[in-house]
């Protein structure tokens, strides 16, 4: 994470000035019920990488299909990049 000093800083100073105490949060939660949480959230954040990979071959071979069409690669804008939420 190539801003991580900063966050830690920003961090840092909320806590100074928030007065921040620690919450027993995974004790209130129950040990089981905190342990599945940090797991199904590891899972999500797998799956995410996975679909992220696999994104990247779909672009790939619509890329590849529209060149050899010949249109140039300048021309091909996909949805993800412009921010842009499409569905079949």
């Amino acid at each position: 994470m190539p801003d991580l000093d900063a966050r830690v800083e920003r961090l840092q100073k909320f806590e100074a000035w928030g007065q921040v105490e620690r919450r027993p949060l995974g004790e209130w939660a129950g040990t089981e019920a905190w342990n599945t949480h940090w797991k199904n959230l590891e899972s999500v954040i797998a799956k995410m990488a996975e679909a992220h990979t696999h994104s990247l071959i779909v672009k790939k071979n619509i890329s590849d299909k529209f060149n050899e069409l010949g249109v140039p690669s300048a021309q091909i804008a996909f949805a993800s990049e412009k921010g842009v939420l499409v569905e079949d």
